[in-house]
């Protein structure tokens, strides 16, 4: 079947499972950005941009449940490479180029 979209965006979290198929959709389109804290050899082939983010040992902060209520502070176990910006930042600067006003 005929491709329906033109780019795609993947945004990874948690840990990288070597025998993971990705559908179609995810693997067909024709520009593929992927935002994740491991390297997806599976997924190299198909994406035009790998963007980092640290993994959940190296980031810290408040998670907010969908209905807007806080849980735990959640410390940082590890420091990310450098150069490797927090979550938060690579998503508020995506949303900025994309014009999308995230407040």
């Amino acid at each position: 079947s005929a491709n329906t979209f033109k780019g795609g965006l993947l945004l990874l979290s948690g840990e990288e499972d070597p025998s993971h198929v990705y559908p179609d959709p995810v693997t067909a389109v024709d520009y593929l950005a992927v935002i994740s804290p491991f390297f997806p050899d599976t997924l190299a082939k198909h994406a035009d941009i790998m963007i980092p983010i640290p993994t959940w040992m190296e980031e810290e902060g408040t998670y907010c449940s969908l209905d807007g209520r806080e849980s735990v502070f959640k410390q940082r176990v590890l420091f990310p490479p450098e150069g490797v910006r927090d979550t938060h930042s690579v998503l508020s600067a995506l949303a900025k180029k994309a014009d999308v006003n995230l407040t």
